[in-house]
């Protein structure tokens, strides 16, 4: 919106995406106390985001293992959960590229570097996440068809 900017508009929307424990604590504070979006943003990071918790998450982002059995679009759905379950994670967007990549399977890997036409680390992480944003979508396509065979009675002829 023209003239307004990006914080106040996070302001205004925050309540708006809270519920049960998190709506009573922003109630709980006298209207029009806070102010700012990064008052908001650190009170809120550190009411519902305790150090411990911040702590484990990260562990568990850094040491992201693709499982074996597991395409590539679940593993980064569960990778981008991940990293929405602790917002204060820290991590760049290269360094969130590089733990996904350190933790998937060779395949993958080589299926990923392949569609970048060398290395991803050749690629802007912009590049690299619309690679695997693709890759994914295609990927779903495949599982989907896979999950849903055409029914019926086929009947096979055979000549010899």
């Amino acid at each position: 919106m023209p003239g307004i900017n990006d914080d106040h508009i996070k302001l205004l929307l925050f309540p708006f995406s809270l519920e049960g424990s998190t709506t009573n604590w922003l109630n709980s504070h006298p209207h029009h106390s806070l102010t700012t979006w990064e008052e908001v943003k650190d009170k809120f990071l550190n009411q519902f985001f305790l150090e411990s918790r911040v702590e484990a998450i990260k562990e568990r982002i850094v040491n992201f293992k693709h499982a074996p059995t597991e395409s590539l679009f679940d593993a980064w759905e569960r990778y981008k959960t991940l990293l929405r379950s602790c917002p204060c994670h820290g991590y760049n967007q290269f360094m969130k590229i590089l733990m996904l990549m350190n933790g998937t399977t060779n395949n993958h890997r080589r299926m990923i570097n392949a569609s970048a036409g060398g290395s991803y680390l050749n690629k802007t992480t912009t590049q690299v996440k619309t690679i695997i944003e693709d890759l994914t979508a295609s990927d779903r396509i495949v599982e989907t068809n896979r999950s849903n065979p055409p029914k019926g009675t086929y009947e096979l002829k055979c000549s010899i």
